[in-house]
């Protein structure tokens, strides 16, 4: 009788151990926007990390590799290697290839200056003309913002990266730069040290404040569902208050190795 009880058990943990191993991996390109995205920090950063703990709720593994950000986007699209990328802000062009997520978090891009040339309590882009005006290549902004580059119509000047351009704003061959708040105000301190920080403002007139979302290609057949089961383990992760904890620890400077 004992023999046959523990035959039982041995085979009950094989078919656990089955089904454990069997727990579909998810996929996702992604890349560095610290300190939400990166792969320097814990968990790939806050946002990869809401987006795993999401997808762990609804019986799924997450694997997260990084690429450069355009690379990133393209690399999901066919929904073959990656079935979804994160993350992104709303577009026309993501929305012809991907299904959007819930909002993960909502970013507020503001512009940066140095504190001894302000800028005035501008409207519409059209009040920024005359500036110089930092941008970094591949960054959504707005549609608007791109326009009135591509025309002329602002002094826009593109460079590769935000570190590229706080070092031009603080050096002062450009008089603006639009950052998310939080990953500007960490740049500055991180990459020129509190005093220098100390010499930049922001104007509290926010450039774009918009939602940033997984997206998942609208290649996959099972596409639309993924994204509701993902939407699922979201809204799970927010009314039990996990997703409150884990914004505290971005905070909080937990997320550093």
């Amino acid at each position: 009788m004992r023999i046959a009880r523990l035959t039982t058990l041995f085979c009950l943990f094989i078919a656990m151990s089955q089904v454990a191993s069997a727990q579909e991996t998810i996929h996702i390109s992604t890349g560095e926007y610290l300190p939400w995205a990166s792969e320097s920090l814990k968990h790939g950063g806050f946002t990869n990390h809401v987006i795993s703990e999401a997808f762990k709720l609804e019986g799924y593994d997450v694997k997260f590799t990084f690429y450069p950000w355009k690379r990133a986007f393209e690399a999901a699209k066919d929904g073959k290697d990656f079935q979804a990328t994160s993350y992104w802000y709303p577009s026309e062009e993501r929305a012809q290839s991907y299904h959007y997520s819930h909002a993960l978090q909502i970013d507020r891009t503001v512009f940066f200056h140095l504190k001894d040339t302000p800028i005035p309590d501008w409207e519409t882009l059209d009040d920024l003309k005359g500036k110089r005006i930092g941008a970094t290549r591949a960054y959504t902004y707005t549609p608007e913002f791109w326009e009135a580059q591509e025309s002329g119509r602002l002094n826009i000047q593109v460079g590769n990266s935000d570190e590229v351009n706080f070092n031009k704003l603080i050096n002062g061959r450009i008089d603006l730069f639009p950052a998310e708040l939080q990953l500007g105000r960490r740049l500055l301190n991180q990459l020129f040290g509190a005093d220098v920080a100390a010499t930049v403002a922001y104007h509290v007139k926010p450039l774009v404040a918009p939602t940033a979302h997984l997206l998942i290609s609208k290649q996959l057949e099972n596409g639309e569902d993924l994204a509701a089961e993902f939407n699922q383990g979201l809204a799970k992760l927010i009314e039990s208050g996990r997703y409150a904890e884990l914004q505290n620890d971005m905070f909080t400077g937990n997320y550093l190795q």
